[in-house]
């Protein structure tokens, strides 16, 4: 369909397969403005999901902020908790109880508050960023190929009327032509039959005319469909992935204290291969610029 091969030149002078061949031409530019719709709510879709992403995990990392501070201030004393029994004898006897680690439970509240800080940050960032670059290489292109597209049906549909035109017209010379020769008549001073020759001829051109515009813009059309599959794909492909990529270098990043008896080594190890950096330098930094405040802010029981 890229190359420019008109539907007149390519009908061979028969008008029927020159009508089956706009028709074609003009559902093919229905199926593909179809799509394009499609792909435009799609695109938004995955951009709106995308920019929610940091929002959904701000809001666990909320949830596990809000019951760290829980831990963190549930008890009114530092020790353990003690229980006594009546041992044989009338003794008493302390029993021990499980204590709750008051110092793992701030680190923990701290590296939390540093998690949706980031989550902020990167909804603000790279999700930003991410719609912006979308917007303007992919959605922009998207909305002009929409109109050339809506531009090339309406040229169709006028072709088609014409179409319809010239046959109406043609259709009566061959019924005035058919009936002169049963009758042995002869219709060159007939008047009606010249003025009908007259307006098929009219129609014809008419038609000729505007089927050339429409299979030149249908021709430009599809050609711009191509390019812009090619010359998007990668664009749609590369920001998802460089989005994604933030995210996970994110999370990475701010990760449970070093000496947290929750981490796992395996896990510790990778990161400090990958990253050299800790947790606790980053809860440190936030610790004193708590900016957790956009979205679901979490229950403060200091």
């Amino acid at each position: 369909m890229g190359n420019k091969v008109s539907i007149i030149s390519n009908s061979k002078g028969d008008g029927t397969s020159t009508g089956a061949e706009l028709q074609y031409r003009h559902s093919v530019l229905k199926r593909l403005n179809a799509s394009c719709k499609e792909l435009k709510k799609s695109v938004a879709d995955a951009v709106m999901l995308m920019e929610s992403t940091p929002q959904h995990l701000r809001g666990v990392g909320t949830g596990y902020l809000n019951l760290c501070a829980c831990l963190k201030h549930g008890s009114g004393s530092e020790g353990r908790t003690h229980s006594r029994r009546q041992a044989e004898g009338g003794e008493q006897v302390a029993l021990n109880r499980s204590i709750v680690d008051r110092q793992l439970a701030n680190e923990s509240y701290i590296g939390f508050q540093s998690f949706c800080d980031a989550m902020d940050d990167l909804k603000a960032g790279a999700c930003a960023k991410f719609r912006a670059e979308i917007h303007e290489k992919l959605t922009k292109e998207l909305g002009k190929m929409l109109a050339d597209t809506k531009r090339a049906l309406a040229l169709g549909k006028k072709a088609k009327g014409s179409m319809y035109r010239f046959s109406n017209a043609a259709k009566l010379v061959s019924r005035q032509e058919s009936a002169a020769a049963s009758k042995g008549k002869d219709l060159s001073v007939n008047k009606s039959y010249t003025k009908a020759v007259s307006d098929r001829n009219a129609k014809e051109k008419e038609f000729t005319a505007a089927l050339e515009v429409f299979d030149q813009h249908y021709e430009d059309v599809m050609a711009a469909a191509q390019e812009f599959c090619g010359s998007t794909t990668d664009v749609f492909l590369d920001s998802v992935v460089a989005c994604y990529r933030e995210i996970i270098t994110m999370l990475d990043i701010v990760d449970t204290p070093q000496w947290s008896r929750f981490r796992s080594e395996e896990r510790d190890m990778v990161l400090h291969q990958m990253l050299g950096v800790g947790f606790s330098e980053s809860a440190a930094r936030n610790q004193n610029d708590n900016r957790s405040s956009v979205t679901t802010e979490p229950k403060r029981l200091d």
